[in-house]
């Protein structure tokens, strides 16, 4: 995959959990028609306001959408494109975190540049309202050789745990004990013998 565009997943849930999610979504897009209606008839005077505020939930709630990060092997980079505008490259020799952080059941690895003040958070594993649902072992192996080729050396213990979710992954296949879900966010369900 050298020298490639290599996107990088958002991790789609399954089943009844991602139907529950896309139902919610499609139930709060509603509402906001309703609310909107629902201020034309009763105060009309008000009705551009709400459209203004309906606008731009639905521009923010579209730009999470549109999130897109992938890694530039060529280059030794990963890049991001928020809302479909304005990519950012952060190289890997310009990095100055490293780590992984879980955050409401989601492992992410979080990558700063020493140049920028903000994060782009790579997800690796989640388990959620979306369900158990993780990067391929392929793709994580690709970003742990990645840090390991460009990143400073201060930062392979990042690729070391990567490597082991890879092995773990091309072993067994199962997320539910794999190491970085259960490093950062302790027994999912119980953790098998």
């Amino acid at each position: 995959m050298a020298g490639e565009r290599v996107p990088v997943g958002g991790m789609p849930g399954r089943g009844k959990a991602e139907r529950a999610w896309r139902l919610t979504i499609g139930a709060t897009a509603v509402t906001m028609v309703v609310v909107l209606a629902w201020a034309y008839v009763v105060h009309p005077d008000t009705w551009g306001w709400g459209l203004a505020v309906n606008v731009m939930l639905a521009l923010i709630w579209l730009g999470t959408w549109l999130d897109e990060i992938w890694l530039d092997t060529a280059g030794g980079r990963l890049c991001r494109r928020r809302a479909g505008v304005l990519p950012v490259a952060i190289p890997w020799t310009e990095v100055s975190v490293l780590r992984f952080r879980s955050t409401a059941g989601i492992v992410s690895l979080e990558v700063r540049s020493r140049f920028h003040w903000w994060s782009t958070y790579v997800p690796i594993v989640a388990a959620d309202q979306r369900g158990l649902r993780g990067q391929p072992a392929a793709l994580v192996r690709l970003l742990a050789d990645e840090i390991r080729r460009w990143a400073p050396r201060g930062h392979h213990g990042v690729a070391d745990q990567l490597d082991a979710q890879a092995d773990h992954l091309e072993q067994t296949g199962r997320l539910l004990d794999s190491p970085l879900l259960w490093r950062c966010c302790g027994p999912v369900g119980g953790r098998p013998g």
